[in-house]
């Protein structure tokens, strides 16, 4: 369709503003670094000083990541717990 943006597209326009901001940012000696966290598969958004390598500003914050890893992990024990408990009392679900 005319006008509409494409996934691959919008990637690239991304990367575009990306590159754009890391111009910025590098004249006062900072750089935007994007990583994927592994286990809840979204996006990290960090500001990094380019002499000495320290986080200046990260988004979400460490201990949000923390505390979404933390729930994920009791709602699968809870969800683990539940099916064990499926046949425990009936032979079949109805």
């Amino acid at each position: 369709m005319e006008g509409e943006i494409t996934p691959n597209k919008n990637f690239q326009n991304q990367l575009k503003f990306i590159e754009k901001i890391n111009k910025i940012l590098t004249s006062i000696n900072k750089a935007l670094k994007i990583e994927i966290d592994k286990d809840l598969n979204i996006p990290v958004y960090k500001i990094i000083d380019l002499q000495t390598q320290e986080v200046l500003k990260q988004i979400p914050l460490e201990d949000i990541l923390k505390l979404k890893k933390a729930i994920t992990e009791i709602l699968s024990k809870e969800r683990q717990n539940q099916e064990a408990l499926k046949g425990l009392f009936l032979e079949k679900e109805v």
